[in-house]
């Protein structure tokens, strides 16, 4: 008898949280801001402030250009991938350690 007391309380309590976790998560979802149909369109428009240390404004770079990735240098490709991840090519995308590293 004492353990179905137990079990009782403790699948009440996991109800209650799949409740809250689920009031959470629609909490956040339908105050997230919605994404525009155009896309490229506005990541193109917002211009490129450069600040000083100290907060100041020093210049603004616009208007920004759209090329295809074949005009882009295949070193400034690797560059890109190396500073993000230095083992990149040599994981395939999924790196065992770092994923160890995150959840540790």
């Amino acid at each position: 008898m004492r353990i179905s007391g137990i079990f009782k309380l403790v699948v009440i309590l996991l109800i209650i949280t799949f409740i809250i976790c689920g009031i959470v998560f629609l909490s956040i979802v339908f105050t997230l801001p919605r994404l525009p149909d155009s896309l490229p369109e506005i990541a193109m428009n917002n211009p490129t402030e450069i600040y000083s240390d100290s907060g100041d404004l020093i210049t603004v770079l616009s208007p920004r250009q759209s090329v295809k990735l074949s005009q882009i240098s295949p070193y400034f490709l690797k560059a890109i991938v190396a500073v993000e991840d230095v083992e990149f090519f040599h994981h395939r995308g999924i790196n065992k350690r770092g994923l160890l590293r995150m959840m540790f």
